[in-house]
């Protein structure tokens, strides 16, 4: 159970973050209900929540958190180029960590390790950018 709160509080903060700073788009889900969703949209995923092997039992996890931006190729690459730079901007701020953990209760995010991945791939008529970091966290509720 602790390892499914985890990978859902931080699918949620990345979601309530991005609503909150992004402009000029509703279009930003949780992972698992936007594969039917109409580009552009951009989704908020978490997987491989791993428990700090330092501290067993302390419910303090990594977690691979991603979030892809997905346009449609027909929209241009200028258009596509705008979505992800705004989302990755806001994504790469000084302050991520503390954002995130304001977006939902009881989740705290306590570091960020390592620099983000970013990659980029078409996808039948759309193209997707993903942005991934492994971020160190906790919830209060696990």
């Amino acid at each position: 159970m602790a390892v499914a709160s985890i990978i859902t509080k931080t699918r949620d903060a990345l979601v309530e973050y991005l609503t909150a700073t992004i402009t000029g788009t509703s279009n930003i889900y949780d992972e698992k209900g936007a594969a039917d969703k109409e580009a552009p949209n951009v989704s908020c995923g978490a997987e491989n929540a791993q428990e700090d092997p330092d501290m067993p039992q302390s419910g303090n996890f990594f977690v691979d958190a991603t979030v892809k931006v997905k346009t449609r190729a027909i929209d241009g690459k200028s258009g596509s180029d705008t979505l992800e730079t705004e989302v990755f901007t806001v994504l790469e701020s000084d302050d991520l960590g503390d954002q995130l953990s304001a977006a939902v209760d009881d989740y705290v995010v306590m570091g960020l390790a390592g620099n983000a991945e970013f990659t980029e791939e078409e996808d039948g008529d759309c193209w997707i950018a993903t942005w991934r970091r492994r971020i160190y966290c906790a919830a209060s509720d696990i």
